[in-house]
């Protein structure tokens, strides 16, 4: 009997984010549905990214077993044509049944629910990566209004000034490259942001920053005493930025653009009994920490 591959999720897991993702036998498979704390996990909602152990054969079928209401369980059943099959209220002899159905290749699909979906549910069983790092490109395109205005003018207005007289090439063309000048100057300085790094989950407490890629260092949410969130006092700065620094217990302190992770999404990075005080300041900055 081949070996699949199964990983665990937790109440406090964000979407995608998987542990202990190896490859067991059915024996430590069950064991591992066993061993699992659902008790501890009671109070999660019922919901297929909620707490589970998730198993995926060689054919890309996924079987993944969740809590539900009381003491009972909730099976999704994925094929490979990504139909979507569910069965609940079910007690843990029927679990083993259809894991065991599952190592063999055969579950019994009467058995099971079929769901109605427009779209395909692969994307709930997925690992994400909680990667993030800077892409100054996207940046620039998606924050820059000129990018929507000065470009285009440019390409239109170029091959006829071309075609023009010194003095009008001097009198439209320098002031265009000013204009250009702008989104420029800001994407060199957004670049210098390029090679910064963070690696971080809702469900671990330590996460790694590093301001080049071959710098990494580990951190301990527990350890952060506050955040503080840095806007420019002009709001009608071209580029829409905030910088974030993280203050330690020792009082150092990590710092970056929202462009790496926004405030929001750091926020959402810490449950509730670790959540660090968010502070806003503003300041007359430009691109710099």
């Amino acid at each position: 009997m081949p070996n699949f591959t199964s990983k665990l999720q937790y109440q406090i897991c964000e979407d995608g984010e998987y542990y202990d993702e190896i490859e067991r036998s059915l024996e430590e498979t069950l064991a591992l549905i066993h061993n699992y704390p659902w008790y501890e996990q009671r109070t999660a909602e019922v919901d297929i990214t909620g707490p589970s152990v998730t198993i995926f054969d060689q054919r890309k079928n996924i079987l993944k077993v969740g809590k539900h209401y009381g003491d009972t369980f909730h099976l999704y059943y994925l094929s490979y044509k990504n139909e979507l099959f569910e069965r609940y209220s079910i007690n843990i002899d029927d679990v083993e049944d259809t894991v065991k159905e599952f190592f063999n290749g055969q579950v019994q699909l009467h058995k099971l629910k079929k769901q109605r979906t427009w779209f395909s549910q692969r994307h709930y069983f997925a690992t994400k990566g909680v990667n993030y790092t800077v892409n100054p490109l996207k940046a620039f395109l998606h924050n820059f209004w000129i990018c929507i205005t000065a470009i285009p003018l440019t390409i239109l207005i170029i091959p006829d000034l071309l075609k023009r007289s010194l003095d009008d090439i001097l009198l439209f063309g320098i002031p265009l490259l000013l204009i250009m000048a702008i989104p420029l100057y800001c994407f060199l300085k957004l670049l210098r942001y390029s090679s910064q790094h963070l690696h971080i989950s809702r469900a671990n407490n330590e996460f790694t920053f590093g301001n080049s890629r071959d710098v990494t260092t580990t951190y301990n949410k527990t350890d952060i005493t506050k955040v503080i969130v840095t806007k420019s006092m002009n709001e009608k700065e071209p580029i829409s930025i905030r910088f974030i620094e993280v203050v330690f217990k020792d009082k150092t302190s990590i710092q970056f653009p929202n462009l790496l992770i926004t405030d929001e999404k750091l926020a959402q990075k810490f449950p509730r009994y670790l959540k660090p005080e968010f502070e806003t300041e503003k300041k007359m900055i430009l691109f710099e920490i």
